[in-house]
């Protein structure tokens, strides 16, 4: 398994501290994040956080006007020179003091700190040249008496004035200049928090802390601060040409400058927290205490707008380059916003957890994380954007296990406040809470993998609680524990359920078995965690002496055991009287996950570690450091002996009475809280791990820690790309390159300069072999921009096999990268989709007109000497005697030529005739619901379709010989006349789909019928049969036995042909799967338009041959070709017995089946002449006796020819 897990990210945690700020382009926000820095792009949608690490939490960061550089400071002063695209640290540097601020002079050169009282100017270190000595100090300025605030450079970057807690601004000037002193801006009641230039500069702002604004411009007339040479310069005469520059040059520094206005926010009981100013709108923005923020346009002090949009004191405030979008952050909320002023709407609205994330879940497709918090609220956040996009605030308590369904859609979260909640994902909404008979803490949680029932382990009453999910009635409770359960899983398989509880005991409950006794399986220690593997086999179990213990399933006995408690030792809090190295005691796994193949183990608890063990080794293969932030405990392994004193270290004393604010002095605080707000001010978070899970395609892990949510990835989040614009970097250089072949680099190098037509000229020059290569190899930041490319160019290009390629190249190699992020590469995808269809739509058309002229020139051929039928090359396998498995498909035109018509033949049909019945449309005849509503059509019709004494045709006495010679499969028929059992077919090779006339039922009663009854009835006479059965009606009153009155049924009689509305027989679909080993198929005389008896068609095997025997070509023969020999299809056009004969012929067996015609017609009239003889015997009259003997007599002397109208006289008699 590959252990090379890189940090990706950190979601969970948006805004903890310092000043947000917005890159130049103004469509990102950088957020300080612990000690780490996140990236929100607003206009792509997702976030990214930095790979650097502060050693403490981030105080103040700036970015540079070309936002090539990054510096970050931290609480103590050290601060970090990082390349922002690359995310690489390029130097450190130590302040050794405190950074209230830190800003980039507009031209860039320069870096302005505050540094106490004091604020020091340094030139900015290069990003591309190394030194051995980056920072240099320019120059240091004093004046202040307290410490300095803020810094605001002008524009020109020769000036800038900084504010400070003594009430005062002062204007400094970079470089000096002759005669010139600082200025200082006195008259403030609070401290200063900031000063800003107009964008003439001929105005300056400042703003106090206690709601106050000057506005300050120059003034005529001189000051006694102004020195004689700032004089002697301003009153230089005009032909002093070098002073009269200086004085025009340095307008702001010679200018004497005074209070022009004075404005006030009045916002009663709140405080000015933070302001910045926007020169080019003159837009004033202020954050407040109370969480209000207003906008007011400068100078006139006009307000534009005041919002509230927290309810606790916005920390930062920042405005884009462009005065559009405004970003807050409110530390104690965690909460980053970027608000739009004009529109009056939000960009982004992200916030973490209010304290720590207690658990979390992967969704099964890997694409969300679910979390849970000390904060009751459940969030969904994307894995690939980084943000949150729905809360689920209904726990009044602690969240403490989420889990998701097997497919995602719904999640399940469990809270010490007593329920069990279950979300809809699609809709977002709480829609089944489950409770307890009587109110528990709920601390465990598991969810079977059909989604059906959910359990949950209480810490207080040791039992654990199982659900309909359905229905949300409690099933059942489990009881056997003696402390509390502290983790609940169902294995892979769903039939079993594994408990662990503090009492060193795991048991495992068939849930859905009948029996409830369990044996416990003893630890040797509390149980902290547990998880199954995936194949169901083994379970990990974390115990509270640092031990991870493997039990085998079916033996239920530990295996083995991973001593880890030295593994996960490290790192020293405060208050701890032993050393990093010999505090391993205290140190436990309190989560544990296996990996997607099961090969390993990744476990975190309370330490700054998490581990991954090598399953079967049993040893311990990386650990990763979850945060270096020396501001959480427990992450430093030896403590500074300066800070420790005999009251014990300086960091555990409160010094909550020394705060400014009054609020902040206040003591709010809870004797023994370790977590929440009432435990801010005496112990410090430390650095542990919550919960630890794999993602379901084991690319990529999270951890729930105290810095928030890590996400842990195989995959590269951020790509070195060495090609950035430069003068080297042209049109020829490009095409130079790929002319000496290498191709990637020139790729790149096209993509950089973003020219359409030199990438096309770089594209086309690839070499073929090389495409599978170079798309592996193509970095993941170009690949939406280069798919896009491929889009355009597959819809305006010859090259169709060559683009094929690139497409199949570019899915293959980045198909996760594209599914990740399928929102934001849908448009692009959509146009490839587009211009793969209008691809297939050109060769596609290419193809059909080629056939077409081919079919036609081959048509041509020979004309005159047509091909129907059997001749030609392509029937020569369909011919094939070798066929062992045939089956027939028959309609009713096989029996036309017995006399049966059948039912779509024009003029001849039976549907054509029926207009004098008054039918709505013709099929109505044999609808069900027609039928009982009126019989009478149907009975008319009857005597047309009754199978009588018609003698069968060749195509039935075809199935017969085939038969003969031992081929014959099944014939599955659509006719209802009989005439396949009368040609001497048994009955087991028949599978008649539309039934027959040869039984019948009472659709009320159900009783079966007389055949005769029906026959002499319905068919002969045209009446509506009904039953005369004799039924005893239930309802009827009286006495004794006799109560219940008989009466006759009377309900409709129907014989049993398949009506429309009704089902088929179930022989008809128990033998269907015949088809598939039939070696041969034959159609003669349907329309294939009835289902579902058409389909059968498509049952056969692809390559088993079919033969249609028709008068049209019909369902999948229509396309049928005569000239086309490799079509599996073969089609002879004429009437069935035509074809039959035929067929007959071509496999040698025609006389065979004249034979069969006239033996089978010969026993048909003997045993008719039989029958009606005895029937006219048994009248008792000379009269019939006479005609029958003629009637005989006509048909010894006539043979077969007036045979017909014998019989016809003998239906007379």
């Amino acid at each position: 398994m590959k252990s090379n897990f890189q940090f990706q990210n950190l979601c969970g945690t948006v805004y903890r501290q310092g000043n947000v700020a917005f890159t130049p382009d103004g469509n990102s926000v950088l957020s300080p994040v612990g000690n780490r820095v996140s990236v929100f792009d607003l206009v792509n949608n997702k976030s990214r956080t930095l790979g650097f690490e502060n050693r403490k939490n981030i105080a103040t960061i700036a970015l540079s006007p070309d936002g090539n550089v990054l510096i970050s400071v931290d609480e103590d002063g050290r601060a970090l020179f990082i390349n922002f695209r690359k995310g690489t640290v390029l130097h450190h540097i130590n302040f050794k003091r405190h950074v209230n601020h830190v800003s980039f002079s507009p031209d860039g050169k320069y870096i302005a700190i505050t540094h106490g009282h004091k604020v020091q100017i340094w030139n900015t270190p290069s990003h591309l040249v190394r030194e051995f000595a980056p920072f240099t100090l320019h120059r240091e300025y004093t004046g202040h008496h307290d410490d300095v605030v803020s810094v605001c450079w002008s524009k020109t970057s020769r000036y800038f004035v900084s504010t400070s807690r003594d009430m005062t601004a002062r204007l400094y000037t970079v470089h000096p200049l002759e005669g010139f002193t600082p200025k200082q801006f006195a008259g403030h009641r609070d401290m200063v928090i900031g000063a800003y230039f107009s964008l003439d500069e001929k105005t300056i702002y400042t703003i106090s802390r206690d709601g106050a604004v000057f506005v300050w411009k120059a003034k005529k007339g001189v000051s006694d601060e102004d020195s004689d040479v700032e004089l002697d310069i301003l009153d230089a005469p005009t032909t002093s040409t070098s002073a009269a520059n200086l004085a025009l040059e340095h307008t702001v520094a010679y200018s004497r400058w005074g209070v022009h206005s004075r404005h006030f926010f009045n916002q009663p009981g709140t405080k000015t927290v933070c302001a910045t100013f926007h020169p080019k709108t003159s837009l004033l923005i202020v954050g407040f205490s109370s969480g209000v923020f207003g906008l007011w346009e400068m100078p006139d002090f006009s307000p534009v707008h005041t919002l509230s949009i927290s309810n606790e004191k916005i920390s930062s405030v920042a405005v884009s380059p462009s005065g559009e979008w405004l970003a807050f952050g409110a530390s104690k909320l965690g909460q980053l916003l970027v608000w739009e002023w004009q529109s009056e709407s939000y960009v982004l609205k992200q916030q973490g957890h209010y304290y720590d994330m207690n658990t979390l879940a992967f969704s099964p497709d890997a694409q969300n994380i679910a979390t849970g918090g000390e904060d009751g609220k459940v969030k969904l956040w994307n894995a690939t954007s980084g943000y949150c996009f729905v809360t689920f605030p209904e726990h009044t308590a602690a969240v403490s296990t989420v889990e998701f369904s097997k497919q995602g859609q719904v999640l399940f979260s469990a809270s010490l406040d007593g329920t069990v909640r279950a979300y809809d994902l699609v809709r977002y909404r709480n829609f089944r809470t489950f409770t307890s008979p009587s109110p528990v803490q709920f601390s465990a949680l598991a969810v079977d993998p059909s989604g059906d029932v959910v359990c949950a382990g209480s810490q207080d009453s040791f039992e654990i609680y199982m659900w309909s999910v359905q229905t949300g009635k409690l099933l059942d409770i489990l009881t056997g524990h003696t402390a509390p359960i502290s983790n609940l899983a169902f294995s892979p398989s769903g039939n079993q359920l594994a408990s662990s509880s503090w009492d060193r005991s795991v048991r495992l409950w068939s849930v859905f078995g009948r029996s409830r006794a369990t044996e416990p399986i003893e630890l040797s220690g509390e149980a902290t965690a547990l998880a199954f593997r995936p194949d169901g086999k083994e379970i990990c179990v974390a115990t509270l002496n640092g031990e991870l213990s493997f039990i085998d399933i079916e033996e239920g006995e530990i295996k083995s055991v991973i001593e880890g408690r030295r593994d996960i030792s490290g790192g020293r809090k405060i208050d701890d009287r032993l050393t990093a190295a010999n505090n391993a005691a205290s140190k436990y796994f309190n989560s544990v996950t296996y990996t997607a193949d099961g090969a390993c183990v990744l476990a975190g608890g309370s330490s700054k570690y998490v581990v991954i063990y090598d399953r079967a080794e049993g040893v311990m293969i990386k650990k990763f450091q979850i945060s270096e932030n020396l501001s959480l405990d427990g992450t430093q392994e030896m403590l500074d002996s300066r800070k420790m004193t005999e009251a014990g270290a300086m960091d555990t004393f409160d010094r909550q009475g020394e705060e400014e604010d009054l609020e902040d002095r206040l003591d709010s605080t809870l004797p023994g809280a370790s977590k929440g707000d009432l435990s801010k001010r005496r112990y410090r978070r430390d650095a542990r791990t919550n919960c630890v899970r794999f993602s379901a395609t084991g690319r990529s892990w999270a951890a729930a820690s105290t810095e928030g949510l890590l996400i842990y990835s195989l995959d590269e989040s951020t790509t070195f790309d060495p090609f950035d614009l430069s003068l080297d970097l042209t049109p020829e250089s490009t095409l130079q390159t790929a002319a000496q072949g290498d191709y990637l680099i020139a790729l790149i190098m096209a993509l950089r300069l973003n020219e359409k037509p030199l990438i096309q000229r770089v594209y086309e020059a690839v070499s073929p072999s090389s495409i599978r290569l170079l798309a592996r190899q193509l970095p993941e930041v170009y690949v939406a921009q280069f798919t896009k490319f491929v889009s355009d160019h597959i819809e305006a290009t010859p090259h169709v096999e060559f683009d094929l390629m690139w497409t199949a190249a570019m899915l293959t190699s980045h198909g996760r990268y594209l599914r990740e992020r399928k929102g934001e590469m849908a448009a692009t995808l959509r146009g490839l989709v587009k211009g793969l269809n209008g691809l297939e739509a050109s060769v596609s058309k290419i193809s059909d007109d080629n056939t077409f002229s081919l079919d036609y020139i081959l048509s041509q051929v020979g004309k005159g000497e047509q091909a129907n039928g059997f001749e030609g090359e392509g029937s020569a396998f369909i011919l094939d005697v070798e066929a062992k498995n045939v089956v027939f498909l028959l309609g009713a035109g096989i029996s036309t030529s017995a006399g049966i018509p059948d039912f779509r033949s024009p003029e001849t049909g039976l549907y054509h005739n029926l207009q004098a019945l008054n039918l709505p449309f013709p099929e109505a005849v044999f609808e069900l619901g027609f039928f009982q509503k009126r019989p009478e059509p149907f009975w008319a019709l009857a005597k047309e379709i009754y199978p009588g004494r018609h003698f069968p045709t060749p195509t039935h006495y075809l199935l017969k010989l085939f038969r003969k010679h031992n081929v014959l499969k099944r014939v599955f028929t659509q006719n209802i006349d009989t005439l396949e059992s009368i040609a001497g077919l048994p009955s087991d090779m028949i599978v008649e789909a539309h039934g027959s006339f040869a039984t019948a039922h009472c659709l009320r009663c159900r009783r079966e019928v007389d055949r005769e009854e029906v026959l002499r009835a319905g068919v002969r006479r045209g009446e509506v049969v009904k039953c005369d059965a004799t039924i005893k009606d239930a309802g009827g009153k009286g006495k004794g036995k006799g109560k219940g009155k008989s009466q006759t049924c009377g309900g409709l009689v129907k014989p049993d042909i398949v009506f429309f509305g009704e089902g088929l027989p179930d022989r008809f679909f128990e033998l269907i799967p015949e088809l598939r080993k039939c070696d041969l198929l034959v159609v003669i005389g349907t329309s294939l338009q009835v289902q579902p008896f058409a389909s059968l068609v498509n049952y056969v095997p692809p390559t088993c041959p079919r033969l249609l025997i028709n008068r049209e070509p019909v369902g999948p023969f229509t396309s049928y070709k005569s000239t086309s020999p490799s079509s599996r299809d073969l089609f002879y056009e004429g009437n069935a017995d035509d074809g039959a004969r035929r067929l007959a012929e071509q496999l040698g067996w025609g006389e065979e089946l004249e034979e069969l015609v006239r033996d089978g017609r010969k026993g048909l009239e003997r045993k008719w002449m039989k029958e009606e003889g005895g029937e006219v015997a048994g009248q008792g009259t000379k009269e019939a006796e006479k005609k029958s003997k003629k009637a005989a007599k006509a048909v010894e002397d006539e043979g077969t020819e007036d045979l017909e109208e014998a019989i016809k006289t003998q239906l007379k008699l």
